[in-house]
C-alpha cells in the first residue's frame, strides 16, 4: 500500500529559527536549504545548505507550540553543504561539502 502525504503541510518553519539578528552571538541569516533530517525522537532537526555556506541543529517547539525552531548550533565553511545526518542519541552531527569533505561534529548542549 502507499501512503498519501497531505496537500499542506503539518508544520513550517523558518531557516532563522529564534536567532536574534541584534546581537548576542547571533546574526539575521539566510539559506538555500539542500538537506534535512531529524533524530529518532523528533525533538531536533539538522538542515544544511547554500548562499550563505551553513548547517544548523535546530530543536522543535512543543507539539502545538507556535514558537520558532530553537537553533542549537551553526556550523560554517567556505563551501556548500550537501548532505546532513544526526546520530541517533542526538549527540553529534555529520556534514558533507561540495569541497569533498565531511565533518563530524559533537553537541554541546547549554542551558
Amino acid at each position: 500500500m502507499i501512503g498519501k502525504l497531505p496537500r499542506d503541510p503539518v508544520a513550517s518553519y523558518s531557516w532563522s529559527g529564534d536567532e536574534d539578528p541584534l546581537g548576542n552571538g547571533r546574526y539575521c541569516t539566510q539559506s538555500h536549504l539542500l538537506t534535512t533530517g531529524w533524530d529518532v525522537e523528533n525533538k531536533n532537526i539538522v538542515a544544511a545548505g547554500e548562499n550563505e555556506n551553513l548547517a544548523r541543529v535546530f530543536e522543535m517547539p512543543k507539539r502545538g507550540s507556535r514558537d520558532p525552531l530553537h537553533v542549537i548550533a551553526t556550523l560554517e565553511s567556505t563551501y556548500p553543504f550537501l548532505s546532513m545526518a544526526m546520530s541517533g542519541d542526538a549527540e553529534s552531527v555529520a556534514v558533507s561539502g561540495l569541497d569533498g569533505t565531511v565533518q563530524l561534529a559533537r553537541l554541546q548542549y547549554v542551558q
